[in-house]
């Protein structure tokens, strides 16, 4: 019996190995999805608390040392944090009364200066 169980196991192999030989596209839409899915870098996540009920406006000033983490907005909602954006791949993280709003990153505007560094981060909150 001990033949029987590695034919079934090379039986196991080359079938999927055939598959893939007979269709070549397979492989290259696999390969290409997974690439593409390597390739995009995640979000910047900045998290943010406030006590009061913000809603409306959102706007951080970036690069501050002094920042605390997460953000505390104030009731015009307002901030500091320490992120300091090297692109606009940016997600907002708001806690208000301990439920999360996420403001995905085409939500979320980051303004530069003439040489590239950010200087503000603002969206709107729902």
């Amino acid at each position: 019996m001990p033949n029987s169980r590695s034919v079934v196991e090379d039986d196991l192999l080359r079938i999927p190995l055939r598959a893939l030989k007979n269709h070549p596209g397979i492989v290259l839409c696999v390969s290409v999805l997974l690439a593409s899915c390597a390739a995009k870098p995640a979000p910047l996540q900045i998290n943010c608390v406030t006590l009061a009920k913000v809603s409306g406006h959102v706007h951080l000033v970036p690069c501050s040392r002094q920042a605390s983490n997460p953000v505390q907005l104030d009731d015009a909602g307002s901030g500091v944090t320490s992120a300091c954006p090297k692109d606009n791949n940016v997600e907002l993280i708001v806690i208000r009364d301990g439920q999360p709003t996420f403001i995905l990153p085409d939500q979320v505007h980051v303004q530069r200066s003439g040489d590239g560094i950010a200087v503000a981060i603002d969206a709107d909150l729902q």
